[in-house]
């Protein structure tokens, strides 16, 4: 998985990438789900879980579209350690 092929990612040392932030922001919503599910709101707690996929898809999108690969992406997404 990851880049495209002969091309090779830049990792950045930095942690303000826009992939990053997505991820951060991703990771405050799972206490709103595990609120939702306790609560037995469902339905919110379904759309949160389709947010939180689609943030997954775009930080990764982010990430290869503005070459954005950082040191701490790599750890936020390990699945991504192939991209180097």
């Amino acid at each position: 998985m990851g880049a495209r092929s002969g091309f090779e990612n830049t990792v950045h040392e930095t942690f303000w990438t826009a992939p990053n932030i997505i991820t951060c922001l991703r990771f405050l919503l799972v206490p709103v789900f595990v609120i939702f599910v306790h609560n037995d709101a469902f339905m919110a707690a379904f759309w949160t879980l389709i947010v939180l996929g689609i943030t997954d898809w775009v930080d990764g999108f982010l990430a290869r579209i503005l070459d954005q690969v950082s040191v701490i992406g790599l750890w936020l997404d390990p699945w991504r350690i192939g991209w180097r």
